[in-house]
C-alpha cells in the first residue's frame, strides 16, 4: 500500500506486505511523523474501515502470531482494512483492532450507504460522529467518507486537508489536483480518500438510488489520501 502522491507539502509511505496480515516494513518509519500526520493517518484509517462494507478478525498466539480469524468481503476492500490495522498497530500502537478503536460503533454510526456504480465510479457512507467539545459535553456530526477513482473523486475535490489551517482545509489548487493525477504509481491500483465534512440539511433516502442526487451529495469534497494497492499476479501467471 501506498499513501500519497511523491510531490512537496505532501507525506507518501510505502508499506510492503503480502495477504492479508497486517504486517509489512514502512518506509520512511512512521516515528518521525509530527502530530498533524497522525492525525491525518487516523482519518484515512477511518475512511478505510467505515466506507467498506468488508469485515476482517484477526487472532494473536501467545508467540504474537497473527492469523486471520474471519474475513468477509472483496479484495479490494479487504486491502483496505489490512491498511487500516498496519497504521493502527504501527503508528497508534493499538492491537485491538479497527472495530475497537472506533468504540464499536458508539463514536461513529453508519447511517447510509451510497453504493458504487461506474458512472461515478466512487461509493461513499454518512456517518454521524460524537465528537468532544467544551465543557466535557459532545456534539453529533455528520459527514460522507467517500473513496472512488482519482479520474472521477479529485474533480469533486473542492478542499484538501490541511491541519494547518483554523478549518483544518484549504481550497485544492488546479497544480496540486493536476500533480495528483499524473503521479507515477509504478501500476499500482489508485483510490483517492475524501470526505465531505459536517453535511448540512437532511439527506434524502428516498433519492439514494437517484445518481444525480447521489453526485451531488459527493460534491465539494476535501482531498484526505491516496492510496495505492498492489495487486501480484496470480500464480498460474509466469
Amino acid at each position: 500500500s501506498r499513501l500519497g502522491p511523491e510531490m512537496e507539502g505532501f507525506q507518501e509511505f510505502s508499506i510492503s506486505g503480502n495477504g492479508y496480515i497486517p504486517e509489512g516494513q514502512w518506509t520512511p518509519k512512521p516515528e518521525a511523523s509530527s502530530n498533524s500526520s497522525s492525525l491525518a493517518l487516523e482519518e484515512i484509517v477511518k475512511i478505510c474501515c467505515f466506507c467498506n462494507d468488508a469485515s476482517l478478525d484477526f487472532a494473536s498466539n501467545d508467540q504474537g502470531e497473527i492469523s486471520i480469524q474471519r474475513q468477509i468481503g472483496e479484495s479490494t476492500e479487504l486491502a483496505l482494512l489490512v491498511l487500516a490495522e498496519k497504521i493502527l498497530r504501527r503508528v497508534f500502537h493499538d492491537e485491538q483492532g479497527y472495530k475497537a478503536h472506533f468504540g464499536n460503533q458508539d463514536r461513529i454510526r453508519k447511517m447510509a450507504t451510497l453504493e458504487f456504480s461506474r458512472k461515478r465510479k466512487s461509493m461513499s457512507v454518512l456517518v454521524e460522529e460524537k465528537q468532544s467539545s467544551t465543557g466535557n459535553t459532545q456534539v453529533l456530526t455528520t459527514s460522507l467518507l467517500v473513496k472512488g477513482a482519482p479520474e472521477t473523486v479529485l474533480p469533486r475535490c473542492k478542499y484538501i486537508r490541511d491541519l494547518s489551517f483554523a478549518e483544518g482545509r484549504r481550497l485544492l489548487t488546479d497544480n496540486e489536483r493536476r500533480l495528483i493525477l499524473s503521479s507515477d504509481w509504478n501500476g499500482l491500483r489508485r483510490l483517492v480518500l475524501a470526505v465531505r465534512d459536517q453535511v448540512g440539511g437532511p439527506v434524502i433516502r428516498s433519492q439514494l438510488s437517484d445518481e444525480d442526487y447521489v453526485v451531488s451529495l459527493e460534491s465539494d469534497l476535501t482531498f484526505v489520501g491516496l492510496v495505492g494497492i498492489y495487486d501480484p499476479p496470480r500464480p498460474e501467471v509466469k
